[in-house]
C-alpha cells in the first residue's frame, strides 16, 4: 500500500501545475482576442516546459518538490 502522504503530494503538485498552465493559457487567449492577433499564441510554448518540469519532478526526483 502506497504512502498516503506521497499520493497527496503528487496530487498537489499536479493541481498546482494545472492551475498555473490554465492561467497562462487564459491570459494568452485574452490577449489574442483583444489584439486580434494569433501570433501571441507563441507565448504558450513555455507551458510545454512546465509539463517537462512536472514529469521530471514527479519521476526523477521521486516526488520531491524543489527547495526554495
Amino acid at each position: 500500500m502506497a504512502n498516503i502522504g506521497k499520493i497527496l503530494a503528487t496530487i498537489k503538485a499536479v493541481i498546482t501545475r494545472l492551475v498555473f498552465a490554465c492561467h497562462g493559457i487564459m491570459a494568452i487567449w485574452q490577449v489574442t482576442y483583444f489584439k486580434n492577433n494569433n501570433e501571441f499564441w507563441y507565448l504558450a510554448s513555455p507551458i510545454l516546459l512546465l509539463v517537462f518540469e512536472g514529469v521530471f519532478t514527479l519521476t526523477i526526483k521521486e516526488n520531491q518538490e524543489w527547495k526554495w
